[in-house]
């Protein structure tokens, strides 16, 4: 019997590791072929690299001209005054509102909004504006004894900034 049960932990814990290098593999060969897309649209920044504090540090970034998220979720896709844009949260710490110009990416992004998160395409785009949120609603809940109390408040935000922009091309990798 312990017999059984040494090579049933054993076992299952092989299969754990070799599920953590795959992991590991997967992403090593995401951050080469990212690597290669900046290099062949000339991209220098990544939003999924930055972490500014002020609004002013993302001037060289809009300067740049291009800018490369690998990492996002659509939050929703509408409609103003006749063009279309999506809306994505990099992080939850960078909120974008992105105009969409070509039919193509715009079906791109349905597919993946249908399918997992995991499957982003990498969005090659410009920023027009950026700024910090000013505020932000912070929800949480005490317990006294066998009572929850849900409270929410308006909190100053240190971290979290909005933009505008435009998207360039979407990559699947």
């Amino acid at each position: 019997m312990k017999k059984s049960v040494v090579f049933f932990v054993l076992v299952l814990l092989f299969s754990c590791n070799q599920e953590e290098k795959e992991r590991e593999k997967q992403q090593e060969i995401r951050t080469y072929k990212v690597e290669e897309i900046k290099l062949k649209y000339g991209v220098k920044y990544s939003l999924n690299e930055l972490y500014f504090r002020f609004s002013y540090q993302f001037n060289p970034v809009i300067e740049d001209g291009k800018l490369l998220i690998d990492k996002y979720s659509i939050n929703d896709i509408y409609t103003k005054d006749g063009e279309t844009f999506v809306s994505i949260d990099v992080f939850y710490s960078y909120y974008l509102d992105l105009l969409i110009e070509d039919e193509n990416i715009l079906q791109e992004l349905l597919n993946i909004k249908k399918s997992s998160e995991d499957e982003n395409g990498v969005l090659v785009i410009t920023l027009e504006k950026t700024r910090k949120i000013p505020f932000i609603v912070e929800a949480y809940e005490e317990s006294y004894g066998d009572e929850i109390e849900f409270t929410t408040e308006v909190a100053r935000n240190n971290y979290d900034f909005i933009g505008t922009g435009k998207i360039l091309n979407i990559i699947k990798l």
